[in-house]
């Protein structure tokens, strides 16, 4: 019995000693370890958590490999072609569900283990060489600019003066934060799945695979929504002040691009309880926003229904369209308010955040607030 406990705590000391994501070779040695692990057989929260780390990075090449060599020659006229699309797609979800399965039993009571992605060499797209966008790929905005996410910089010299090289302490807000993202994610794919061509033509995608919209999707949606209300109470809990993703208001030591200050988590709060019941079809989308002059969406259902009428968003996932983003079978879905079901708070919320920050014109003049709405996906 001793003889096997050893072994135990020694296999169990060789696992811990792999996992380095602070340097380029360590993550590819850590990788080596995990990547191609059976995830129901972690049983460690450190263990579970590199292998989704891993898992991601490998996915992320295998769709930046497609998408830059493969997708180009894709013939949609032909049945078997658009079924290799399928499958390729299928497997990509397949994947994030293992992500997602191996991170949904984390608890983290304690930082896990440190993440320096900026520090990784990682050649997506398969050509032999690691480019210049490559090198700096995981390099975040840093404080004060308005970057969008995916924007790239022209040269090394931008990079160095426009981004930073995060640092984070990876703890159980992360996990709610990249959880809530594999939702989200999930929730796409099967709606895009959802639907097949009829046709040689993109105007044939009609709706084939409805139960994925009303269980799967739908189900994932409100789960993402869950996650990111977990995240958020998660960061208001946490003390601590060493290397965040993600800072509540009294923390500092953020890598995080956008200030998240008190008035930021009271709106992202909001925002998140508003969605929450529109997704439960206890609200209507509808509304209209008072942007004061500043560009932007004006009415929340883009003009689709009459003047006091709004859709309800969770009939769209129990009644899916026939045809993904059809604008007559949407405006079908128009009513009016009820005291039962009345319209989102979202426009008001909105009009509120509007006239706190009217006035600010640049990046550095935006609150917190301000920012987090226009870069939702930031914070998810």
């Amino acid at each position: 019995m001793l003889s096997l406990l050893l072994v135990a705590f020694a296999s169990a000391g060789a696992h811990a000693a792999t996992i380095d994501f602070t340097s380029n070779a360590g993550m590819v040695a850590t990788c080596a370890t995990f990547a191609k692990a059976n995830p129901k057989s972690l049983s460690r929260d450190p263990d579970r958590v590199a292998y989704a780390i891993c898992t991601g990075l490998d996915l992320a090449k295998d769709v930046a490999r497609w998408v830059f060599r493969d997708a180009q020659q894709t013939r949609w006229d032909d049945p078997g072609s658009r079924g290799g699309v399928r499958a390729r797609l299928e497997g990509y979800l397949a994947t994030v569900g293992k992500v997602r399965t191996a991170l949904e039993p984390v608890r983290a009571k304690k930082p896990l283990f440190v993440v320096a992605p900026g520090t990784w060499e990682v050649d997506f797209d398969g050509d032999g060489r690691v480019s210049v966008n490559e090198r700096y790929f995981f390099w975040v905005p840093r404080r004060g600019l308005d970057v969008m996410p995916m924007e790239r910089a022209d040269n090394e010299a931008q990079y160095l003066a426009r981004y930073t090289s995060p640092v984070v302490n990876v703890d159980q807000s992360d996990i709610h934060w990249a959880l809530a993202y594999c939702n989200f994610l999930e929730a796409a794919m099967n709606l895009v799945l959802a639907y097949d061509l009829k046709g040689p033509g993109f105007d044939s995608i009609a709706l084939a695979y409805p139960e994925r919209i009303r269980t799967v999707a739908y189900k994932r949606m409100l789960e993402g929504i869950r996650q990111s209300k977990m995240l958020r109470e998660s960061l208001m809990d946490e003390a601590d002040d060493d290397r965040e993703w993600i800072g509540n208001p009294l923390q500092a030591d953020t890598s995080f691009p956008l200030v998240m200050d008190a008035g930021t988590f009271a709106t992202w709060g909001a925002l998140l309880d508003e969605m929450q019941r529109l997704l439960q079809g206890k609200t209507l989308l509808g509304g209209r926003v008072e942007t004061g002059g500043m560009a932007g969406i004006a009415d929340l259902d883009m003009g689709l229904c009459k003047p006091g009428e709004g859709i309800n968003v969770r009939d769209l996932f129990l009644k899916p369209l026939k045809q993904p983003l059809d604008r007559q079978e949407l405006a079908a879905r128009c009513g009016a308010p009820t005291p039962a079901v009345p319209f989102t708070g979202l426009a008001t919320l909105a009009s509120e955040s509007i006239k706190r920050n009217a006035g600010r014109r640049g990046p550095d003049e935006m609150s917190g607030e301000w920012m987090v709405l226009r870069h939702l996906y930031w914070v998810n």
